[in-house]
């Protein structure tokens, strides 16, 4: 049901309860969990509710003693965030603390917490929300916030899109725009296994050092094939300040002679603020692809990058918030090696904007306020390992992506146990090869650590057992080896080479039994499994949502 009016949305989520449907909201439709849409169900698209507005001097009706007045907009729960800065950035000279990519919906993106690519800096959408209207399971129309409504308004800040109801309108507080805005793009290859360790290495002293302040955020990618790929962004600083900050990393990369090459020199972009989102100096720069359907808005933008990502499949998505002590002296060689060791079966993406350690003691304590999880405050960075594949229908000489998933998903590695048939059986092989290789490396980092510090001895129990399939089957889902080829029986048709993802891994009951600290040290580490993407699930999602939509 596309919804217009709040009333829309009370009469869908009436009609749901009375006749016992399934609902769901759906705005942008990122959910990488596919969660904005499934089968058999009612969805309420509120596309179409993108009202945008300005304040100068906001105060929450009732609020009036517990919050001064203060610069606000307040959007639609349809609209996207290209939309959204290109008013209140372009054209109002302010800073609304938003997502990265340009094509995601505002109120899915604070309901589940919100990061962009300054939030070492401005916090998370969530702890910027001031205001929410919500319509919650019994059809009714409430007003969330501080003074009213207090615990809904909190669940709302980070507890998950659509789990309380589903949001109509959102006023978020808007900041002073920095001078610049601006990025540093580089590759460096290693010439060796051993100089990319290194690199790993170095990279994380050096961050640690210089990096870990309200100025840096984004992506740093560690690749199989021994290369580092930058793609940081700064604000508050110049094109000179970046520049010096990034010369001792740099000028040691030149002076390692053969061991390290640039493949990508190094580049810096210096953009002022208030251009960053304007849609007339992004065509002129050809930095963005335009919608080409003819009643489009001039507005409707995504970063060229991004396009890969359209309808993307994910086989297997899994993330795990890496705590600050690790880039204390005496643990930087133990992650450089975890993390190396991780991109011998898959890239590895260091996303330093999802951790907001670093960040100012306004804007932690801000996010403390907030359902988002605990551990991100003490977090320096999320490392995300994901594969994915493109959509089914793009090429249509090629097997669907849903058959190369399974496929990859049950091809069986070469080492270690007997081969059983069944090995590419279960639609959750890869799924669950991947969340093993998160509690290795989990354990590889964080063990030592924890056993030092805790103060109990019990188990850190699972959080989603309705996911834990039978005991038996699970030891045996265990003992079975997690690999993952471009080829096997379909993939292989066109020639490619198998590329194992996953060595053959015997579960460690250790990895799963540890010791647990106070609140935010359980936060850090869970090493049991979670519901994640797979192309035998119909709630595969990707850039545009999912091919349901």
């Amino acid at each position: 049901m596309a919804a217009e009016t709040t009333e829309d949305v009370v009469s869908a989520v009436n009609f749901a309860r009375e006749n016992n449907l399934r609902l769901v909201g759906k705005g942008g439709g990122h959910s990488y969990l596919g969660t904005s849409n499934a089968p058999d169900l009612l969805l309420i698209w509120t596309r179409r509710m993108n009202s945008i507005t300005l304040h100068d001097a906001f105060v929450a009706k009732g609020c009036d003693a517990v919050e001064p007045p203060q610069p606000t907009v307040t959007v639609g729960a349809g609209a996207i965030w290209m939309h959204v800065y290109n008013l209140v950035t372009t054209r109002g000279g302010r800073y609304v603390q938003g997502g990265g990519c340009l094509t995601i919906g505002v109120a899915g993106f604070v309901q589940v917490g919100g990061f962009g690519s300054f939030s070492k800096n401005y916090g998370t959408a969530a702890a910027n929300l001031l205001e929410a209207e919500v319509v919650t399971a019994d059809g009714t129309a409430r007003i969330a916030k501080t003074c009213t409504n207090a615990d809904l308004f909190w669940a709302l800040k980070g507890g998950g899109g659509s789990s309380f109801g589903v949001v109509t309108r959102l006023t978020c507080r808007t900041r002073e725009l920095p001078e610049y805005f601006g990025g540093l793009f580089t590759t460096i290859r290693a010439s060796s296994d051993a100089a990319f360790g290194r690199l790993i290495g170095q990279f994380i002293a050096f961050y640690a050092t210089s990096l870990l302040n309200p100025h840096w955020g984004d992506i740093v990618t560690l690749q199989r094939d021994n290369t580092l790929v930058v793609r940081m962004t700064f604000q508050g600083l110049d094109r000179q300040q970046a520049h010096a900050v990034w010369q001792p990393f740099l000028g040691g990369v030149v002076a390692s002679g053969s061991d390290l090459n640039f493949t990508l020199g190094p580049r810096i972009v210096e953009i002022p603020a208030q251009r960053l989102w304007d849609p007339a100096y992004l065509r002129a720069r050809n930095a963005v692809l335009i919608d080409d359907r003819s009643d489009a808005p001039a507005e409707n933008l995504f970063w060229a990058g991004s396009l890969g990502e359209a309808g993307q499949f994910l086989f297997g998505f899994e993330s795990l918030w890496l705590p600050r002590s690790l880039l204390q002296a005496d643990g930087r060689e133990r992650l450089a090696d975890a993390l190396f060791a991780a991109t011998r079966h898959w890239s590895v993406g260091l996303h330093f904007q999802k951790g907001l350690s670093g960040a100012s003691e306004e804007t932690i304590s801000a996010a403390q306020d907030t359902a988002t999880n605990p551990a991100v405050l003490d977090a320096f960075v999320l490392a995300i390992i994901a594969g994915g594949g493109p959509p089914s229908l793009s090429r249509p000489s090629r097997p669907p992506a849903r058959s190369r998933g399974r496929a990859a998903a049950g091809a069986g590695d070469r080492q270690g146990c007997r081969r059983t048939e069944k090995s590419g059986a279960g639609r959750g092989h890869l799924r669950r090869g991947k969340q093993l290789l998160r509690a290795r490396m989990a354990a590889r980092l964080l063990r030592p650590q924890l056993s030092e510090v805790a103060r109990d001895k019990e188990e850190i129990r699972s959080h989603g057992s309705f996911l834990r399939p039978p005991r038996r089957r699970q030891r045996r889902m265990e003992r079975r080896w997690f690999h993952a080829a471009n080829g096997g029986p379909e993939g292989n048709q066109r020639g490619a080479q198998p590329k194992p993802i996953l060595q053959s891994y015997t579960y460690d009951e250790a990895a799963s039994k540890t010791v647990v600290g106070d609140r935010e040290l359980r936060a850090e580490v869970e090493l049991t499994p979670r519901r994640m993407t797979h192309p035998g699930d119909r709630r595969v999602s990707g850039l545009s949502g999912n091919r349901w939509s």
